[in-house]
């Protein structure tokens, strides 16, 4: 009996120093993020900054006033304009293309034979829904295919000349979800 109610109080102990742990670590992280997040907005004034400076001093000298805008430097605006940094990506995330604005990356990696790259992410619909369109806005387009229906289900595809990703509904895993991303070769 004693040997039972010994064992009783040390789970407890062990619980609430585990939870003591927890509680220290979720500050820092969250510190971490704060200072990222700030860093990121400080780079992109300095960007918009020297960038206005930059157009100021063409329109100064009376340059861009004659050359007009071809429709591939309106894409390019368009573009860079909205792949505004998202969350971090994890390690192998492909640089060039956009991250989701909010959610959690649980676990990711690239198949064996480099074939694609796969990310469980905790995130709900409507954030998902809110990532396909900032796909769209970075000139991704939703595809209807059967090429991943085998695999995949009803997920939603979307592609450029460079990627298909291919995005999972809400709870397809239990509390996540998953994203894939395919090259095309």
């Amino acid at each position: 009996m004693r040997k039972t109610i010994g064992r009783l109080l040390l789970v407890i102990l062990c619980v609430v120093v585990l939870v003591s742990c927890a509680k220290e670590t979720k500050p820092s992280l969250e510190s971490e993020m704060v200072t990222e997040d700030q860093t990121v907005e400080n780079e992109t004034s300095e960007n918009l900054i020297t960038e206005s400076q930059t157009t100021e001093n063409i329109v100064s000298e009376g340059q861009s006033d004659d050359v007009p805008i071809t429709e591939s430097e309106k894409t390019e605006e368009t573009t860079n304009e909205s792949l505004t940094p998202g969350i971090k990506g994890p390690e192998g995330w492909p640089e060039d293309v956009p991250t989701p604005m909010t959610g959690e990356f649980l676990w990711s990696d690239w198949a064996p034979d480099q074939s694609f790259y796969t990310v469980d992410i905790r995130y709900m619909q409507a954030e998902i829904d809110a990532y396909a369109e900032r796909l769209q806005d970075a000139e991704f387009s939703k595809k209807d295919t059967e090429k991943y229906k085998k695999v995949y289900g009803d997920a939603g595809v979307y592609a450029n000349d460079k990627w298909e990703i291919v995005l999972g509904d809400e709870g397809v895993n239990g509390d996540y979800t998953y994203i894939s991303i395919y090259p095309i070769k």
